[in-house]
């Protein structure tokens, strides 16, 4: 799967870190995939498996969700990427209640 090909500008993107079983975000899209980003931007490793791609994203307010595996069940799937408009909203909201991740920039 060629995720960052599928990825449109403008759309809402979440970051997932396994280890910690945190979601972060709402991210958006700011560009169309670019080539020039060095590999790795989203993981700490280099792994070719891995469905994290470069993308340029923008965002206003982040929020993490910890233990999120708990509301939401499909992320114990890794290799979900496209989500459901109502997984995204239902993503948002949950969010939203989070607290703000701090130190951001």
């Amino acid at each position: 799967m060629d995720v960052a090909q599928d990825i449109e500008t403008d759309a809402v993107v979440f970051l997932y870190v396994s280890e910690a079983d945190t979601l972060i975000g709402p991210f958006t899209v700011a560009d169309e995939p670019r080539a020039d980003l060095q590999p790795g931007t989203w993981t700490s490793s280099i792994d070719k498996s891995n469905v994290s791609e470069n993308i340029k994203v923008e965002w206003e307010e982040l929020h993490e969700l910890k233990n999120a595996q708990e509301k939401f069940s499909f992320l114990k799937e890794s290799n979900t990427c496209n989500l459901k408009q109502f997984q995204i909203q239902e993503m948002l909201d949950t969010l939203k209640e989070a607290p703000r991740l701090q130190n951001v920039t």
